[in-house]
């Protein structure tokens, strides 16, 4: 939540957000990776390390989730989820539900 925050700048509250859970077996693939592992500039604001890091993972498909460190708040992480992976036909997906934003955040 806190990524869509550092990218919304409007100063309004997103009303379509929506989110979903997923629950994901403990035989699903999964890579985790440390900020040693990332290229350098993986958290500048122009995120092009990051994401061509990240479109590796997915093109190679070396697993189905990529658990990633978060550039707003170091001590979280961010789970990548490679729907073209087999392993991703094992995920439980609950049907959409609304975002509820607290107005605080906003003003």
């Amino acid at each position: 939540m806190l990524e869509i925050l550092a990218h919304a700048n409007t100063g309004r509250i997103p009303e379509t957000q929506q989110y979903v859970i997923v629950d994901v077996p403990g035989s699903v693939s999964v890579e985790i990776v440390d900020e040693n592992q990332l290229p350098e500039g993986w958290d500048s604001e122009n995120n092009v390390p990051a994401r061509a890091f990240g479109d590796q993972w997915l093109n190679q498909a070396r697993t189905a989730i990529l658990i990633v460190p978060s550039v707003i708040a170091r001590l979280d992480q961010n789970a990548l989820v490679n729907p073209l992976h087999p392993d991703a036909n094992n995920f439980i997906v609950s049907e959409p539900k609304k975002v509820i934003w607290d107005k605080r955040l906003f003003q």
